[in-house]
């Protein structure tokens, strides 16, 4: 939505720029007029857009009523036979059009730049000189050059200030639209789209799954057996990790899953399938499969512990879902990373050494009220156990159930009233039908 209010911005400092250059044309193509002794009504016209075409071309010692009899009647006629070879001629008619177009142009362009040249020339400068109107930026100086090189003259009163009214006289009105245009696209952006998304954060969840799956085809074509790769999709997946997680709310559950299903395919590509000995790692092949665990096997956090507890939370939730495990501790082999509100909004437990950067053991994020905004475990990279996804007042919102990276077992949505909005069932990752 910034990027279309940026080019509602940019088409009004071009409307400004566009103004202030047909002002210093007009003033400009006055004064050759004069000093090239056209008719006085030349000096007036010469302020009036389409009209000034009559003096430029004048000066430049061209004849304005064959231009007129073959530029209109050229244009006109060009247009006619386009249309007609196209639909008569099918695809071969549409490039004999596109041609007949295209030398029209080059023959347009040919035309005025011998009217450039020659206006030059009549100013006794070199002809070559004119060719320069032709060149962006540098045309802004050199036409007034062709006029004021040799001495000033006083603009036409009248064409002066009816050149500025039809220059700068429709600024506010594009001012008028382009701030409308502002307003409209905020409004757009803050629409809510349900669940508490809006059009702008349903727009960046798209251009994320985009993001991430441009990324992962590029990790598709990575050989996990050569050292430098698999360091880079090391890399590579940590950080895609990081970015799906921040967009788990505006992405969806389906979309979120599909691509957390796509990411543990290329985690499983680089440590080897899970239950295959000499393929996965230690951790992988000693750890069983993943099961939701028994309200009585959760451990209280230590009463020193730097995250702050989930208790609350569970408490408020009643008998709501599957009970939320805390594990404060991260694993041997592991360090804890990020700060709880108000310092950071995230903290999780990363591997050191060899496989730094792989995210193994609890994650929990807040909202900035400090209230937990989703909590889970890793192992490996890979989501296992049961995740869980609050509202900002600390209520159940979603949880769902993983192994090995995938969604399997039951994923539940429940409204801020505390019912339940649906239930699905994975089955590796896949829908499953009950």
């Amino acid at each position: 939505m910034e990027f279309i209010q940026a080019i509602a911005a940019f088409i009004l400092v071009l409307a400004i720029a566009g103004a202030v250059v047909q002002v210093i044309f007009s003033y400009s193509l006055q004064v050759i007029a004069e000093k090239n002794e056209l008719p006085e009504f030349a000096s007036f016209i010469a302020w009036l857009p389409l009209l000034q075409l009559y003096p430029y071309i004048k000066v430049g010692g061209g004849n304005f009523k064959l231009f007129a009899l073959v530029g209109i009647g050229g244009t006109i006629g060009v247009a006619v036979l386009a249309g007609v070879g196209a639909a008569v001629m099918g695809e071969a008619g549409g490039l004999v059009a596109g041609l007949v177009v295209a030398a029209f142009a080059i023959a347009a362009i040919v035309y005025f730049a011998r009217i450039a040249m020659g206006t030059a020339e009549r100013r006794g400068l070199s002809k070559w000189f004119g060719l320069l109107t032709f060149v962006p930026i540098a045309n802004f100086f050199v036409y007034p050059y062709i006029a004021f090189h040799d001495g000033f003259r006083p603009p036409n009163k009248i064409g002066l200030v009816l050149g500025l009214l039809l220059a700068f006289g429709p600024l506010p009105g594009q001012v008028a639209m382009v701030n409308q245009i502002a307003s409209q696209t905020q409004e757009m952006a803050e629409t809510d789209l349900g669940d508490g998304v809006t059009l702008e954060q349903a727009l960046g969840g798209l251009g994320t799954a985009m993001e991430i799956g441009t990324q992962l085809a590029m990790l598709e074509e990575m050989d996990p057996t050569q050292p430098e790769q698999a360091r880079m999709m090391r890399d590579s997946l940590a950080e895609l990790r990081t970015k799906l997680d921040e967009s788990r709310t505006i992405l969806g559950e389906e979309a979120a899953a599909e691509l957390e299903t796509a990411l543990s395919r290329q985690q499983q590509r680089l440590t080897g399938p899970p239950g295959q000995p000499g393929q996965a790692s230690p951790m992988q092949a000693s750890a069983p499969n993943p099961v939701v665990p028994a309200p009585e096997n959760f451990r209280a956090p230590p009463t020193l512990s730097v995250r702050p507890p989930l208790t609350d939370g569970l408490a408020r939730n009643g008998d709501r879902g599957f009970a939320i495990p805390i594990s404060p501790e991260c694993p041997p082999g592991t360090a804890a990373q990020g700060a709880v509100p108000p310092n950071g909004t995230r903290e999780w437990c990363e591997k050191v050494g060899m496989d730094a950067g792989i995210k193994h053991g609890w994650m929990t994020e807040y909202y900035e009220n400090g209230e937990p905004k989703t909590a889970g475990e890793y192992r490996d990279g890979l989501r296992v156990g049961v995740w869980s996804r609050f509202y900002d007042d600390g209520t159940l919102r979603v949880q769902a159930q993983f192994e090995d990276g995938l969604q399997h077992g039951v994923l539940l949505s429940w409204n801020p009233d505390g019912s339940l909005a649906y239930e699905k069932h994975f089955d590796r990752g896949a829908p499953a039908s009950r």
